[in-house]
C-alpha cells in the first residue's frame, strides 16, 4: 500500500475565509455559501479515512447524531423565544 503524503490545501481555504469572515463588521450568512462544498468535502474525507482504518466506526456515527440533536434543540430553543 502506498502511502500518499496530502496537502491540506482545503483546510487552509477554509481557515484563511473564516479568518477574512470574521473580520468583516457586516456578516450575512449568505457570505458562508462558498465555502460550504468544501467544508463537505474536508468531512467527507475525514469520515472515509476513519472507515478506512476502522476505528471509532460506532462511535463517530453516534458522535455525529447526538451532535445534530443537540445543534437541533439549540436552534429549536432560539427559533421559538424569538420568533
Amino acid at each position: 500500500m502506498q502511502n500518499k503524503s496530502q496537502s491540506p490545501y482545503l483546510v487552509y481555504y477554509n481557515a484563511f475565509y473564516l479568518l477574512i469572515f470574521s473580520i468583516i463588521p457586516h456578516k450575512e450568512l449568505r457570505f458562508l455559501i462558498p465555502i460550504v462544498p468544501f467544508a463537505f468535502v474536508m468531512i467527507g474525507e475525514l469520515s472515509a479515512q476513519t472507515i478506512k482504518k476502522g476505528r471509532c466506526l460506532g462511535t463517530l456515527a453516534s458522535l455525529s447524531i447526538k451532535i445534530f440533536i443537540i445543534v437541533e434543540l439549540i436552534v429549536m430553543g432560539v427559533m421559538t423565544k424569538f420568533h
